[in-house]
């Protein structure tokens, strides 16, 4: 018996210039669970909300009047704390040239329209669970790195309280009038200490 489903839960912006692209995407992503869905019908209002709002995957049109997806990835990119937002193109030019330029500028996928909407929202789903798979390790790397901080000073501080000791009792032993020695536990009884403090 197989167990619940899980739900992706996940907010994506889709920016085109048609509204009837915008409209078929929208539909059939709303099909399925979880996803929160905003719109945009340019590039200049996509970089409006990518910097007011947090996303998980940007769907974005190549060819765009005015600022095109290219300048918005190429502006995404360029910023730092945008630098790992997922990022999907999509464009009507089969040309692999135009793939691999948009690829080379930083973006994460690349789909020919028309779109095969099934094929869209697997790629979607991967970039979402790279994106979390990401973000979890480097939560269990500064917890790690934490974790070892916390520990060096731990033993930093364990190690000037036994300096401490040590000096307090190599004090007490030069300046007791009595001679101390110590020997070792084999049978001959080696001596393996005796305090300078001989008159």
């Amino acid at each position: 018996m197989n167990g619940p489903r899980d739900v992706i839960k996940a907010s994506l912006l889709i920016v085109d210039d048609n509204e009837v692209n915008i409209s078929l995407i929208s539909r059939y992503i709303k099909k399925h669970e979880g996803y929160t869905l905003t719109t945009a019908g340019g590039g200049d209002q996509a970089l409006e909300l990518i910097q007011k709002q947090s996303f998980d995957v940007v769907l974005l049109d190549l060819k765009m009047p005015g600022v095109s997806g290219r300048d918005v990835l190429e502006t995404v990119r360029q910023s730092y704390s945008l630098s790992q937002l997922p990022i999907i193109m999509l464009s009507a030019e089969e040309d692999s040239s135009a793939a691999v330029d948009t690829l080379q500028l930083g973006a994460n996928d690349y789909v020919v329209k028309p779109i095969d909407f099934k094929t869209l929202k697997a790629r979607i789903d991967t970039q979402i669970s790279l994106k979390r798979n990401e973000q979890a390790y480097l939560e269990i790397k500064e917890n790690l790195e934490q974790l070892v901080s916390q520990r060096t000073d731990a033993l930093n501080d364990l190690n000037e309280t036994l300096n401490k000791e040590r000096q307090r009792f190599e004090y007490l032993l030069t300046s007791s009038p009595a001679i101390t020695y110590a020997t070792s536990v084999d049978p001959k009884h080696h001596c393996s200490f005796v305090s300078n403090n001989i008159t």
